[in-house]
């Protein structure tokens, strides 16, 4: 099985259709993250056929959760002013996730590997920056309770 034309050609329009000087590319999928709330709905939504098209050629879970993992952290920063539509046309989740694709059909037991690296990096991540976020929220906590105890 190969990925379907369509969803390079999609994967293609969302990140590389704009010729920008003579050796970079972007797509639309950037300019979609101008627009508040709905732009990044809409590229997380054609994102997903790209996800989908994964699943319906077989990928494992692992690579279709790292796939989700690129589009979601996409558009999670894309929503992010300025910033955000920056790193939509840097990251090119979509191409991204047909290289897997093909990767995973190509040599699924590596690309396999390759995506439980990166899921468990991104977890170990995300586990990380939660102890943040409640070690900063206890220190807050303290001082105020200070502040206010004179």
């Amino acid at each position: 099985m190969t990925v379907p034309d369509y969803v390079k050609q999609l994967s293609w329009v969302l990140d590389d259709a704009i010729p920008l000087g003579s050796k970079r590319r972007i797509g639309i999928d950037g300019f979609l993250s101008f627009i508040p709330v709905v732009g990044d709905a809409t590229g997380f939504g054609l994102s997903a056929i790209v996800i989908l098209a994964g699943v319906q050629a077989g990928c494992s879970w692992p690579t279709v959760a790292r796939m989700v993992l690129h589009s979601a952290g996409e558009s999670v920063v894309g929503t992010v002013p300025v910033v955000g539509p920056v790193a939509s046309f840097v990251w090119k989740a979509n191409a991204r996730n047909v290289a897997i694709i093909e990767a995973e059909l190509a040599d699924g037991e590596r690309t396999r590997r390759e995506s439980w690296k990166v899921l468990i990096a991104a977890i170990a991540i995300a586990v990380v920056l939660v102890c943040v976020v409640i070690a900063a929220l206890a220190i807050t906590a303290v001082t105020v309770a200070r502040w206010l105890s004179g």
